[in-house]
């Protein structure tokens, strides 16, 4: 199984790339530890995790070929 992780903003610059695939996860909680072990202090930093476009709360079951994304706060006019 595999999922497309997009990073926006300084979480970008902190993964090192705006975009990454990550296999044999099932969950967000799982894809968080493991991007975790990728960008240092992740726990620190306030972000939105999206599937498929949709925010979510808590843990999400994931399918291949889901979109997640981690969406750090944003401002604008």
């Amino acid at each position: 199984m595999s999922v497309r992780v997009l990073f926006f903003g300084f979480l970008a610059e902190r993964a090192g790339a705006p975009e990454k695939r990550y296999e044999a996860v099932t969950d967000t909680n799982a894809l968080e530890a493991m991007v975790a072990g990728e960008i240092e202090g992740l726990q620190e930093y306030s972000y939105i995790v999206s599937v498929n476009r949709q925010a979510i709360r808590g843990n999400t079951p994931l399918n291949d070929g889901d979109e997640v994304a981690f969406l750090p706060p944003f401002a604008g006019g």
